[in-house]
C-alpha cells in the first residue's frame, strides 16, 4: 500500500482493507476523522502556499552593492569595538610574554634533562611480534633522545 499525498484517501483506503464498511457502527468515526484531516490538510497546503509566497517575496538579490552596504553597516556599528580589539600593542606585549615563557620552558628543560624526547621521528625499524592468535602487532619507535654533550 502506498503513501498519497493526500491522507484522507489513505484514511478510506486503509478502513476499506480493514472491513470498516458503510453501516458498520465504526464508519461514522472514520469517516467522521476522514473529514477532519481532509480539511486540516486544505488548511495546512494553504498556509504552506501563503509561507512559499512570503519567503519568495523576501529573497532578495546579494550583489555588490549590497554586501558594500552591509560591510559599512557593520563597521559602522561595531568599528569602536573593533579597534578597541585590534589594539596591537598589547597583543604584541601578550604574544611576546607567551613566546618568552615557552622560550624558557623549553631552554629549563633543554639543560636539565639527560634526554629530550622529539615526537615523530622515527629512530629505528618497525618491531614486530606474532600474536598467540596469529596476528602480528607491530610497534613504531618514534622517539629520538637529544644528542650528548
Amino acid at each position: 500500500m502506498g503513501v498519497s499525498v493526500r491522507p484522507e484517501d489513505d484514511i478510506e483506503r486503509a478502513a476499506h482493507e480493514l472491513g470498516v464498511v458503510e453501516g458498520d457502527p465504526s464508519y461514522a468515526f472514520v469517516m467522521g476523522m476522514r473529514r477532519l484531516i481532509a480539511e486540516h490538510s486544505a488548511e495546512v497546503r494553504a498556509e504552506l502556499s501563503e509561507v512559499r509566497g512570503l519567503i519568495e517575496k523576501a529573497k532578495l538579490p546579494i550583489d555588490e552593492r549590497l554586501q558594500r552596504q552591509v560591510l559599512w553597516d557593520f563597521i559602522r556599528t561595531y568599528g569602536y569595538h573593533l579597534i578597541r580589539l585590534v589594539n596591537w600593542k598589547a597583543w604584541a606585549v601578550v604574544g611576546l610574554a607567551l613566546w618568552l615563557a615557552f622560550a624558557a620552558g623549553y631552554g629549563v628543560r633543554y639543560w636539565t634533562e639527560d634526554g629530550l624526547k622529539f615526537a615523530g621521528i622515527r629512530n629505528d625499524p618497525d618491531v614486530c611480534s606474532r600474536q598467540p592468535d596469529g596476528r602480528t602487532l607491530c610497534r613504531i619507535p618514534i622517539w629520538l633522545e637529544k644528542p650528548s654533550k
